[in-house]
């Protein structure tokens, strides 16, 4: 997207607010006419004193330029509530647009940006748009408004001081500007990505401080962060000396335009063509006739930053998701929760097609024709070793990804028969790497099931054996948990995520490595709940410990993406193959590291 395509996209989201952006143009015009009003007036009405002291104008000019005063400072503060409210509105319409836009990109259409870049974009670049719309449009607008009207006012003394004037306010208004945004331009927009990078990478080492400190990785991850730093610093030097250039620039032109106003209306007085009192005022509206233009000249580094900013949001805001809708309603109930992959392949995309400028060799597939059928009500358990497609099953069912080749079936119908968020809803999934947000245990639990009662709550609280801890803590459900359940153990956040999936009451159960964090004693507590709780239900089981999987109507294990074995725990057991190797290592570990 192009400068001038995002600009015009800018400018669209205004439709709604155009009446008060008109509003915030018209009350800067008559703050700014004000301001130049009143040096202009003063200077009139001193020279006009000094000519003729007796006159008796003193008092009414005085109180002349304390009415005008008022009234500058009245335009002022609505010329300021208006176009920041013009702002902070879009700005809040561009954040939820944002938000809206990447919830159907997770995970698949997310794999390809760092969340701290995610971040960096919905916060920072969204406030550097506010200078487009809050110091930006309206003062471009009135740059041109009310020199205009000013050189018109002059051209009423003589036309001769639009001539002197006019030059040196366009080499204000358009030549300094277009000199710094050609050498600058390139410095504002490299800003923000290397400002994104710098947030991404401390937002990263921020998340991962216990490991850089376990590691020792302290001393180089601060040379990383201090390398980024050096980079964006760089960038701000060379910016800030185009910017001193603008400033000279500037400070040179208004220099002279001012000179040559008073060379002219020297040479004018000498010709008796212009009354010597009145060059006092054509010299304050000259001079402050560059403030408008000054103002908006000023921003250019700003807007640069702005449409790199939006350039970013945008670009992130039109990626296309990976997974889409393709129909609007689900099939007609009832929908038998039996779940189905006939002839199943998918391979992940790769991040990267290159590093350091060499193709890279093309991911092996993760799944490879894989058929499964889980009857309605049954149980049945995917076990094998880590990468071997376990996991993929599952975001294949919750269509974080869509099948290259093959079917997922829920029922009779094909997963792209449901909408997205219908078929969540018939899903209940409690995984290893649960996310636990940064509000009460209350609000954690609820996202299972938002209407759910009290003692529904505690209920699925007492199942996943975590409700005595909850009631032990000073504020009970109403404990905060803080940042990524950082307040809790890894049991304890793996046993509400648990309670969580309970809550949601779904047809189809999804338990993914869910009591990997468990010690042995509450596991089995809480395989007893689960078991009662998967009766009745269509449960999918992921599952590293295989004795938490002997009791599943069949048993499906997995190597290299693909199913190599399958049957219940007797069967597998006496074919004597895979299973029974990995069954019989976890029976007796000394078998996997002999002396």
């Amino acid at each position: 997207m192009n400068r001038y395509q995002t600009l015009t996209r800018l400018l669209r989201l205004i439709r709604s607010l155009w009446g008060m952006m008109l509003f915030s143009i018209l009350m800067r015009t008559l703050n700014q006419i004000s301001g130049i009003a009143i040096l202009t007036v003063g200077a009139w009405g001193i020279g006009a004193i000094l000519l003729n002291p007796e006159s008796g104008a003193l008092r009414p000019l005085i109180l002349a330029l304390i009415v005008m005063g008022m009234f500058k400072g009245i335009f002022r503060y609505l010329e300021q509530f208006s176009g920041h409210y013009v702002a902070f509105h879009l700005l809040a319409t561009l954040r939820n647009r944002l938000y809206e836009k990447l919830e159907p990109l997770a995970p698949a259409g997310l794999m390809r940006t760092r969340s701290g870049d995610v971040i960096a974009r919905a916060i920072a670049d969204v406030d550097r748009i506010e200078v487009f719309y809050a110091h930006t449009i309206a003062p471009a607008t009135v740059a041109v408004l009310v020199p205009g009207l000013a050189l018109v006012t002059l051209g009423w003394f003589n036309p001769l001081f639009v001539l002197a004037l006019l030059p040196f306010l366009l080499g204000v208004g358009v030549l300094t500007p277009w000199l710094s945004d050609r050498l600058g331009g390139r410095y504002s927009l490299q800003m923000r990505p290397l400002a994104a990078a710098v947030s991404a990478h401390l937002t990263d080492s921020i998340q991962g401080l216990r490991e850089i400190a376990a590691f020792g990785y302290a001393a180089r991850r601060q040379d990383e962060i201090r390398a980024g730093g050096a980079r964006l610093i760089k960038a701000q030097g060379r910016l800030a000396r185009v910017a001193g250039m603008q400033n000279a620039l500037t400070d040179i032109f208004i220099a002279l335009g001012v000179l040559s106003v008073v060379a002219v209306g020297l040479w004018l007085v000498g010709q008796e063509q212009l009354e010597i009192f009145y060059l006092p005022a054509v010299l304050a509206l000259a001079t402050t006739s560059f403030g408008p233009v000054l103002a908006a000249s000023n921003v250019i580094h700003e807007f640069n930053q702005a449409m790199s900013g939006a350039g970013r949001l945008f670009a992130l805001m039109d990626h296309p998701p990976v997974v889409q809708d393709l129909v609007s309603a689900p099939p007609q109930e009832p929908i038998e929760p039996a779940l189905h992959f006939e002839g199943v392949s998918f391979t992940y995309p790769e991040r990267e097609s290159t590093y350091n400028g060499q193709p890279l060799a093309e991911a092996p597939p993760t799944l490879v024709d894989v058929d499964l059928a889980i009857p309605a009500g049954a149980t049945a358990a995917l076990v094998g070793p880590s990468g071997a497609g376990k996991s993929t099953i599952v975001n294949l069912l919750l269509r974080f990804w869509d099948v290259d080749q093959g079917q997922v079936k829920v029922g009779n119908y094909d997963v792209r028969a449901f909408p997205q968020e219908d078929l969540r809803r018939r899903i209940a999934v409690a995984s290893q790497r649960t996310h636990i947000f940064n509000t009460s245990i209350r609000e954690n639990l609820l996202l299972g099931n938002p209407q759910a009662t009290e003692k529904e709550l505690e209920k699925a609280a007492q199942l996943a054996n975590i409700h005595e801890f909850i009631t032990s803590l000073p504020t009970g459900y109403e404990t905060v948990v803080g940042e990524m359940g950082v307040r809790l153990s890894g049991g304890q956040r793996q046993r509400l995520a648990i309670a969580r999936a309970l809550l949601k009451d779904a047809p189809i159960l999804v338990l993914d490595e869910a009591t990997s964090n468990l010690d042995t004693e509450t596991e089995r507590e809480i395989q007893t709940a689960l078991n009662r709780l998967i009766s009745g239900r269509t449960t999918l089981i992921i599952a590293h410990r295989l004795s938490t999987v002997i009791n599943a109507d069949q048993i499906l294990v997995m190597e290299a993406g693909k199913i190599v074995e399958r049957g219940n725990h007797t069967e597998l057991l006496a074919q004597d193959s895979v299973y029974a190797r990995l069954f019989l290592s976890q029976q007796q570990p000394d078998t996997l590291y002999p002396e």
